[in-house]
């Protein structure tokens, strides 16, 4: 049965059943197999530096200067985006 928009209620049920499932198999090692639990919970707990990743993306880009002067480009596209997304949305 799909409810609200893009079926929501069977994708959000979907996800519900998956994390069951998941959260089931880790209970099950960890009742069944303590060392083996222990071994994923090591290598699932590793630290991982997201720094030089996250400093790439943390840099400053001036788009203004693109931006401005084709502002009423940009407000036109944007209403058009937002048309079309509410149409399809709609059809769905």
């Amino acid at each position: 049965m799909t409810t609200g928009l893009l079926g929501v209620g069977s994708s959000l049920q979907f996800g519900g059943y998956t994390l069951l499932a998941v959260f089931g198999v880790i209970g099950l090692t960890a009742l069944l197999s303590p060392q083996t639990f222990g071994r994923i919970a090591t290598c699932g707990g590793r630290w991982i530096d997201s720094r030089p990743i996250l400093e790439a993306l943390d840099k400053r880009y001036d788009i203004d200067r693109f931006v401005l002067p084709h502002s009423r480009l940009l407000g036109v596209a944007l209403i058009i985006a937002v048309g079309v997304l509410a149409f399809v949305l709609s059809h769905v």
